[in-house]
């Protein structure tokens, strides 16, 4: 996914956040800032929110990261997240997930979020890099935004 030059939201496209509950509200406000000042329409910056809050809230709450981060970029494919936590090694791509047709007494517990993030995105793709899980999501042809114009 990184193929294509993005242009990135000025001197704010790397968003760090500690491992608490607040931080993650507030970087969620942060990026949703951004991504209005960057001219993205409200339907792309709520999918945005929604990809963001369960990776990030996954890493911070199901596998105890230490430290999160959310990078941004447009391109004209379209919104690239890209996503880094400390903890353990952790696909979201391979991970189960529960398929929304089962009746709810014979649901296993999560995965639903997982689910709207391989809905939403265009795109998924994983690595693990220098002792961080790193995870890219493309959300294509951003709304409210020239798909050629990749200045910021």
């Amino acid at each position: 996914m990184n193929s294509t030059p993005a242009a990135p939201f000025g001197d704010a496209l790397l968003i760090e956040l500690p491992a608490d509950a607040g931080a993650l509200a507030r970087t969620l406000d942060r990026q949703e800032h951004l991504l209005r000042q960057a001219g993205i329409d409200e339907e792309a910056c709520q999918r945005a929110r929604l990809v963001s809050e369960e990776i990030l809230s996954n890493a911070l709450r199901h596998a105890a990261a230490s430290r999160v981060s959310v990078d941004m970029a447009v391109d004209v494919r379209g919104l690239r997240l890209s996503f880094c936590d400390d903890a353990e090694p952790f696909d979201p791509g391979r991970a189960a997930t529960t398929d929304p047709d089962t009746p709810l007494a014979g649901r296993s517990t999560g995965g639903l979020g997982l689910l709207l993030v391989q809905h939403l995105a265009s795109a998924l793709e994983y690595r693990r890099e220098n002792g961080c899980n790193r995870l890219d999501v493309l959300l294509a042809a951003v709304p409210g935004r020239d798909r050629d114009d990749t200045s910021s």
